[in-house]
């Protein structure tokens, strides 16, 4: 998986974003976490589907929650490969 280089445009856009987010409050029943936290979360969930197979749809579903299933199959995909190649 390639990681897009990012332009100044995209940085500013993220900053401006985040300044608008600064003061939102919390979902009610629910965490805020930026990008890097979601991705670490969507590569912990996908090594765990493929650890547990039984989990894969509750945690694909988790993965939808955040807006992350696209990233967790992906993440999935990658780990899988890695160890095949063990």
């Amino acid at each position: 998986m390639k990681i897009p280089a990012l332009t100044s445009t995209d940085i500013e856009k993220e900053l401006a974003s985040l300044l608008e987010n600064i003061n939102a409050p919390l979902p009610e029943h629910g965490v805020c976490v930026d990008n890097g936290e979601m991705q670490v979360i969507m590569l912990a969930i996908a090594k765990l589907a493929l650890e547990r197979p039984g989990w894969n749809w509750m945690l694909g579903e988790i993965a939808d929650r955040f807006g992350g299933r696209e990233i967790f199959e992906e993440f999935k995909d990658l780990y899988y490969h890695e160890t095949l190649t063990k």
